[in-house]
């Protein structure tokens, strides 16, 4: 690839990049040019991307051009996304319509959904995954679905939801928690918190049972993907004090005085004294008889003539260089 055809791919990057995301319409089912649909989405339209408001077949767009795998499209009107797809044959697809030509474009992509437990606003950033909280913490779920998040969508009209399933320390599970209700959380950004404006609020910690508190967000809306889809992680928590972890950090203190102790272990170093005072009698008469025997060879003259050799050759190449 020249220099010219780099310069081209990197002005249609950026202009992928500025264009505006695009919106389904007038309904969720409506699929119009480079709108993004999902797995196991059923009973979309895409006869408004084509002039004809026929479609053949949809393939993978590689290396700018219609590949494998090809999906059929047997009406244009009701099509379902295939469930088969695998992840390394989600991505832009080319739109073929009823004559044969490539006239449009779609995205395919998976719902992903992800799960973390932070402290409550403004503290989103403190990840508390796996800690033991006192009573009377505020929390916040984080939700992530980047996908539907951005694409899953009707203007300003967001029907993709989840439910935050909390399972107890006795095993029961239930979509109240804290003092909200979080049996039906729009997903109306890449990420959102559950007490975002909007949303139920935040989560107090307060008269619950101490033990280990186990969540996940599961699909609500659509049906398919509460049907098919994946739910997130199960993210953990712990509520209340426990003797294991409580225990630890009291004790800490306790060996610090120990090693207070250690410096009375410095007495003695008074032995050591006198035998430094012994050695220095043996060590200087061996020292300085060895020391004139390792002078009287002077080694010092051949390191002098390898600068000097590396000098010359040195003047002589930018000499050799300069003449030319």
């Amino acid at each position: 690839m020249n220099q010219s055809s780099y310069i081209a791919a990197l002005l249609l990057l950026l202009l992928v990049i500025s264009l505006p995301a695009a919106a389904r319409g007038p309904t969720i089912k409506d699929i119009e040019e480079g709108d993004t649909v999902f797995l196991y989405e059923e009973d979309l339209d895409l006869s408004g991307i084509t002039s004809d408001g026929q479609v053949s077949y949809l393939a993978r767009i590689e290396d700018g051009e219609p590949k494998d795998p090809r999906l059929p499209v047997l009406d244009a009107n009701a099509w379902s996304v295939p469930s088969y797809l695998e992840e390394d044959e989600l991505g832009a697809y080319a739109v073929i319509n009823g004559s044969g030509v490539w006239e449009g474009s779609l995205f395919i992509r998976a719902p992903e959904l992800e799960l973390e437990v932070t402290l409550a606003e403004p503290y989103h950033y403190e990840n508390v995954e796996g800690l033991s909280l006192p009573e009377g913490t505020r929390i916040a779920f984080e939700i992530t679905s980047v996908e539907v998040g951005n694409w899953y969508r009707v203007g300003s009209v967001t029907p993709a939801a989840v439910e935050i399933v909390v399972t107890l320390p006795g095993g029961a599970q239930t979509t109240s928690f804290g003092g909200q209700d979080l049996s039906s959380i729009s997903i109306s950004d890449p990420v959102v918190y559950t007490d975002d404006p909007g949303k139920p609020g935040s989560v107090v910690l307060d008269d619950l049972d101490p033990g280990t508190y186990k969540v996940q967000a599961r699909w609500r809306t659509p049906e398919e993907f509460a049907d098919y889809a994946d739910d997130s992680n199960i993210i953990e928590f712990n509520v209340g004090d426990r003797t294991g972890i409580d225990t630890t950090p009291t004790t800490a203190p306790t060996t610090t005085p120990t090693p207070t102790t250690a410096p009375p272990t410095t007495p003695p170093p008074t032995t050591p004294t006198p035998v430094i005072t012994t050695a220095p009698p043996t060590t200087p008469t061996p020292a300085i008889t060895t020391a004139p025997p390792t002078t009287a060879p002077t080694p010092t003259p051949a390191p002098l003539s390898f600068p000097l050799v590396i000098i010359a050759l040195c003047a002589a190449f930018v000499f050799a260089f300069l003449r030319r």
